[in-house]
């Protein structure tokens, strides 16, 4: 009994699990009208305000000696 309530749980936790994908909507709520959107909006935001031009680290960084910014 105690493995089929077992059994039962997992399942149900994995059912639940693939529910939430990127593809369903989120619903922003505004003035009483509701619009689906499906796109990441802060993802969008983020991307705006990128100001390191996709570099990890700049390369005075990787030449010093104690790896801070500067000279070695």
């Amino acid at each position: 009994m105690n493995r089929i309530l077992t059994i039962l749980f997992f399942s149900f936790y994995v059912s639940i699990s693939f529910a939430s994908s990127p593809q369903i909507s989120d619903y922003l709520i505004f003035k009483n009208d509701t619009i689906p959107t499906y796109n990441l909006l802060v993802e969008q935001y983020l991307q705006k305000i990128k100001d390191d031009k996709g570099r990890l680290f700049d390369l005075s960084f990787r030449n010093s000696i104690e790896g801070t910014l500067g000279t070695s």
